[in-house]
């Protein structure tokens, strides 16, 4: 054993530092509601008793995991920091278990620890986090990004913007009327025939409904309608799979690998769609990922409105899966102000794979000062 690698093995967490940090987060009117401008995010900073440091990012979706920023950030502060210190930051299997030991669920605060570690080791190891997960497949990844629920004229409008700016899959949002739904994929594809185009229901439909829906706009050439009926309703899933031949996407229906094997099982999905916050991090989701591969399931990486730090993870993920070969869903870059990190490049529909020391992001304001 060398000097370095004893060194390295001797490494241990020490603290675990968190920022809540009010940002403006245009979010999309989905069936859930309408658009939110300001949201909380919670910025993690893992130190190692060297003086390494990693950081994550956790962007919460409340009607996801039901986890908001403050709750977050005192989750982590009290129960999940203390359980991980005196931990080596290589050994991630055994930071994961102790995290779930401690505590269940609160996948969003889990995901934050898990991403900061792994940006810790990078740095370590002076080595872009996609090496950790085997290496990039890609320099580039391309990216998607969604519109809201709108008029047709709005929506249509909207999309053309995005096209003008290099922009090749666009995510609509239906579910909560079918008939508009119907009218604005109609109109979209009409309009743009070169688009790559999904759709996202948000649970928004029952099964008979979806199925209704569906069959109006088989023509369309969806890459997929994501989350169409319930997410907890996998016989409507399954049911509405078989009556159309529109790929469905699962997303509130996959958070684990429990989840995933028994879609898989019912054949009740086509496409897994991954964010980070569900799965309580980045080697969970790679596991979901895996695992969907064997079974000849494409994945598609899409972030929760996440600043430069969460994106960074996402595009490490997709860039170093197989079966991650679609648009990642990350806007273009600048729907999120007032973000103390920075370190990406976006040009034209594409957004390149980090390359430096761990997720490649540096702090541009130290949110952490007290």
């Amino acid at each position: 054993m060398n000097k370095e690698t004893g060194s390295l093995n001797r490494e241990t967490i020490d603290r675990v530092e968190t920022a809540l940090v009010s940002m403006r987060d245009d979010t999309l009117a989905t069936s859930y509601g309408p658009s939110v401008a300001r949201r909380d995010h919670v910025f993690v900073r893992v130190w190692t008793t060297s003086g390494a440091f990693g950081l994550g990012e956790a962007s919460p979706l409340p009607h996801f995991t039901g986890e908001v920023g403050d709750e977050i950030k005192r989750t982590i502060d009290h129960a999940l920091a203390p359980s991980i210190q005196g931990l080596n930051p290589f050994d991630i299997t055994k930071i994961e278990t102790a995290l779930h030991r401690r505590l269940p669920h609160h996948t969003t605060a889990k995901a934050a620890i898990i991403t900061a570690v792994y940006d810790l080791v990078g740095r370590l190891l002076d080595l872009p986090v996609y090496r950790l997960l085997g290496g990039k497949l890609r320099d580039k990844v391309e990216i998607a990004t969604g519109v809201g629920i709108d008029t047709t004229s709005a929506t249509l409008t909207e999309v053309e913007q995005l096209v003008a700016r290099g922009v090749g899959t666009v995510k609509l949002k239906i579910g909560s009327d079918p008939k508009r739904d119907i009218a604005i994929v109609r109109a979209v594809r009409e309009r743009f025939p070169e688009l790559k185009l999904r759709a996202d229901a948000n649970q928004g439909y029952t099964p008979k409904v979806a199925v209704a829906v569906l069959r109006e706009i088989e023509d369309c050439d969806l890459q997929y309608v994501e989350q169409p009926v319930a997410a907890d309703d996998l016989v409507g899933l399954q049911a509405v799979a078989a009556a159309t031949s529109v790929r469905i996407a699962v997303d509130e229906s996959l958070y684990s690998l429990k989840n995933a094997m028994g879609l898989i099982s019912l054949r009740a999905a086509d496409v897994f769609v991954i964010k980070l916050i569900k799965t309580s991090g980045i080697r969970q989701a790679r596991a979901i990922m895996e695992l969907a591969q064997a079974s000849h399931i494409p994945c598609v990486v899409v972030s929760p409105y996440e600043g430069q730090l969460g994106m960074a993870a996402d595009i490490h993920v997709a860039a170093a899966s197989p079966n991650c070969t679609w648009a990642v869903e990350l806007g273009l870059g600048d729907r999120v102000e007032e973000d103390p990190c920075e370190g990406l490049s976006f040009h034209r529909g594409y957004v390149e794979v980090p390359m430096g020391p761990g997720l490649g992001i540096t702090l541009s304001q130290d949110v952490f000062a007290p």
